[in-house]
């Protein structure tokens, strides 16, 4: 008999024997005595056990012990893509990443997210690829207020050359296509200067506007650039040389025409906003321009955006105090204004200025500065919608950082808006960051990102998407404290 077989008979006697194993193993009253039939049990037990068949609760001294159960079988059901839990080949599993992200997979920022099939989503990380900056012009005049856009092939940007108008492309690949930049507006055109250049884009060359005192007053004037960098109109044609003064030229173009907008001082000292259309061809549609806005007091410095739905004109505005807040209105592709007089965007008890404006295909997103504290700004923004509503009526906080943030300018890269502005951070200098806002509205997680960093001040940025890649300038002071340069970066995958 197995000596475990034993045991259990031994047990079993004792137990019978003593009529009870355990305190309370005395039958109830009225119940049969089964110690006859235990018995029984018992001896055919340890028969069995005797005659070599294994213990079912004890494994045989002498077998291999059991496998673990095989989780890989094709027996067994797979892992589940959705289950919210990471299992066989799944990278991730809906908010579940495996401790990944956007900064661990080799980009510098960004919010990783968990696709549909337990894949990683990266669409939302992003790198600044030229981190040292791209260097556009060290020329030993002071360059200024750059501006850029998207030519259907590559990115123009132009800036103030010492009173004149220049001009170079940039590849998606950042590499510089016009060594020496070329001039959209010379030097000293009648012994005149020029500045301040705004520029959009029609898929196959470039409206570039800017002011210029050619005519004794100061007016707006333009350009047309080929994707090439060809110029077409010589040293520009007048857009507006009403009397008075024009200053602060913007340009947007809506898929057929471009509108040009502007401060202009034809009724007064105080500024107005006027408007005009122009034809991809150079003509100019309404000579006597368009007024947008000619409330009580003044209005000025306007941005454009343009699209299937029309132009938004956006401004600063001193009707209700000289502080300034931002309005808006719509132009029509017709050169009809939709909302006289404009519709408030911001108009609380602090200063607002310096709107920028962008269109994602559905909405209008307009940014702009925000005193936050006198003389301290930070960058809010609100949705705007081709109907006239504003959509978000208590704005976004962009960056509302306890330092300085201003200049906002934006691009729309087809799935969310790139924000980009000059702050005040660690280097003790004014730097180029950025984030990036959501079709909804919202600030992306982990967007927040510096750009340009350097000892000097790095100032005036603006931004362009296309072919993959965000072109981010700016006017840059490394090359010394009295003249600027102008620096570009990428950012992309």
């Amino acid at each position: 008999m197995h000596a475990h077989a034993c045991r259990f008979v031994e047990i079993s006697l004792l137990c019978l024997l003593a009529g009870a194993c355990g305190a309370d193993s005395a039958a109830p009253d009225g119940a049969a005595d089964s110690s006859p039939a235990l018995l029984d049990a018992v001896t055919r037990d340890a028969a069995t056990l005797d005659a070599g068949q294994p213990d079912a609760g004890q494994p045989d001294a002498g077998a291999p012990e059991a496998a673990l159960p095989d989780t890989t079988s094709p027996d067994l059901p797979p892992p589940v893509c959705g289950d919210g839990v990471i299992n066989g080949k799944e990278t991730c599993d809906k908010a579940q990443l495996g401790g990944q992200s956007c900064a661990t997979l080799g980009f510098d920022n960004g919010a990783l997210k968990c696709k549909g099939d337990c894949t990683f989503d990266t669409a939302a990380c992003f790198s600044v690829l030229d981190s040292a900056g791209i260097a556009l012009t060290t020329g030993q005049t002071s360059q200024e207020f750059p501006r850029v856009a998207w030519d259907g092939a590559n990115f123009l940007v132009v800036w103030e050359d010492g009173y004149a108008v220049r001009g170079a492309r940039v590849s998606t690949a950042g590499v510089v296509l016009d060594k020496t930049p070329f001039f959209i507006r010379p030097y000293q055109v009648g012994k005149s200067e020029a500045g301040n250049p705004k520029l959009a884009c029609d898929g196959a060359g470039c409206l570039v506007v800017w002011w210029d005192n050619r005519g004794g007053t100061v007016d707006i004037y333009g350009n047309r650039v080929t994707q090439a960098g060809a110029v077409l109109d010589d040293t520009g044609f007048a857009i507006s040389s009403a009397a008075g003064d024009q200053f602060n030229p913007a340009v947007a173009f809506d898929g057929t025409r471009y509108v040009v907008a502007w401060d202009d001082k034809r009724s007064g000292s105080k500024p107005d906003i006027y408007a005009a259309r122009v034809s991809t061809s150079g003509a100019v549609l309404d000579k006597a321009g368009i007024a947008v806005c000619a409330a009580a007091d003044g209005q000025f410095i306007p941005a454009v955006a343009g699209g299937s739905k029309g132009f938004l004109v956006a401004w600063t505005d001193q009707r209700a105090s000289i502080k300034g807040d931002i309005y808006a209105a719509r132009v029509s592709g017709a050169g009809s204004v939709l909302d006289p007089g404009g519709v408030a965007v911001a108009a609380d008890a602090r200063a607002e200025e310096g709107a920028a404006v962008a269109w994602d295909g559905a909405n209008f997103l307009v940014v702009w500065q925000h005193d936050h504290y006198p003389n301290v700004w930070d960058v809010r923004g609100a949705r705007f919608s081709p109907a006239g509503k504003l959509i978000d009526t208590s704005s976004v906080g962009v960056c509302t950082d306890p330092l300085n943030q201003h200049s906002p300018a934006l691009a729309f890269d087809g799935a969310r808006y790139q924000v980009v502005w000059s702050g005040w951070y660690a280097n003790k200098a004014y730097d180029i960051a950025g984030a990036r806002i959501s079709v909804g509205g919202q600030v992306e997680p982990q967007s927040q990102t510096v750009i340009a960093s350097t000892p000097e001040n790095q100032l005036v940025p603006a931004v362009a998407a296309g072919g993959g890649k965000l072109l981010v300038v700016w006017q840059d002071k490394r090359s010394g404290a009295i003249k600027n340069d102008i620096y570009a970066a990428r950012l992309g995958q």
